[in-house]
């Protein structure tokens, strides 16, 4: 029983330690973080508030100038705001891989939209016709007109539109006529499950946009460090992302599951918390890519980039 154990343990140490040293190198440089961040920020505002074209130019090399300052942070070096030239200088790389990365993970949501708007359209034609309420409608104005005509009168109002007149008008008409409006237990039982096919569907699709989303970005882990670090291009950063996150791919998700749940924390204090849960969440994803190609691996897939050429962080 424990040979089978061990390795579960084993990985289990291993995400960890990688969680521990991120932490701890988030603590010994989050000074040092607040210059990149606030200027990365001040960008990123600026070009929302722009338009959104803006900000899909900007998004990239930003993103890859941060997994520079990690870059730096993990390696124990100062990180400064210079750092962030890392994602300028490799524009087309950084742009092309925020595209790419951000279209993939988004398609799945509007075919998912697409295929929610049908489900809609077609819970409302199963709705029940709303014929009851022009019937009733009809009756009332029926009764007014009688009323006003004196057919059927058994009250005389004191004045137009009186609670007497109303009373009258009301309770001439049979019990049958009062109660058209109430709905039959077949219709309410079919619009409750609707209700229920309508907001089941909805749940269950966040939960593959999620799931998707998740396995892709650990996928593409090492784009923007591959590219930060080592000036790779975007289609060779692609490939070799895709090669290294084969091996000990559930460490991998773990770990970004945890560094995803630690940047998004940031975004319900008022985006502000952004600051510190992003290079939280930065050092804790290069930690897995220092140990793939920092030297300090026990072996795994062999890279498909080059080793010589990797440009410092600092």
């Amino acid at each position: 029983m424990s040979d089978y154990s061990s390795p579960s343990r084993e990985s289990a140490r291993r995400v960890g330690q990688h969680l521990k040293r991120g932490w701890q190198n988030f603590l010994d440089h989050w000074q040092e973080w607040l210059g990149p961040m606030l200027i990365a920020a001040a960008i990123v505002i600026a070009a929302l508030l722009c338009c959104l074209l803006p900000y899909w130019l900007v998004v990239g090399p930003i993103t890859c100038g941060l997994y520079a300052c990690a870059l730096a942070a993990i390696r124990n070096r100062p990180v400064h705001a210079g750092q962030l030239r890392r994602g300028w200088e490799r524009l087309g790389s950084s742009l092309a891989a925020s595209w790419f990365i951000g279209i993939v993970s988004l398609l799945p949501a509007l075919l998912l939209g697409g295929a929610f708007i049908a489900l809609l359209a077609m819970l409302v034609q199963m709705l029940p016709p709303p014929e009851r309420s022009r019937r009733a409608v009809t009756d009332r104005g029926d009764a007014m007109i009688r009323l006003a005509t004196g057919e059927r009168q058994t009250a005389v109002p004191n004045e137009a539109g009186s609670p007497t007149a109303r009373h009258a008008a009301e309770s001439d008409q049979p019990a049958v006529e009062r109660n058209r409006d109430e709905p039959e237990p077949f219709e309410i039982l079919l619009v409750t499950l609707l209700m229920l096919t309508f907001y089941g569907s909805l749940f269950f699709g966040i939960i593959l946009l999620f799931l998707w989303q998740l396995w892709f970005s650990t996928r593409m882990m090492f784009v923007f460090p591959l590219i930060a670090d080592r000036g790779t291009r975007f289609l060779p950063a692609i490939r070799e992302s895709w090669v290294q996150t084969r091996w000990r791919f559930w460490e991998l998700l773990a770990v970004n599951l945890v560094a995803s749940i630690v940047t998004m924390l940031g975004a319900y204090v008022m985006y502000v918390g952004l600051i510190v849960t992003i290079p939280l969440g930065l050092t804790i994803l290069v930690s897995m890519y220092e140990e793939r190609y920092g030297g300090k691996t026990d072996g795994g897939p062999p890279s498909s980039s080059s080793p010589e050429g990797a440009l410092s962080t600092g």
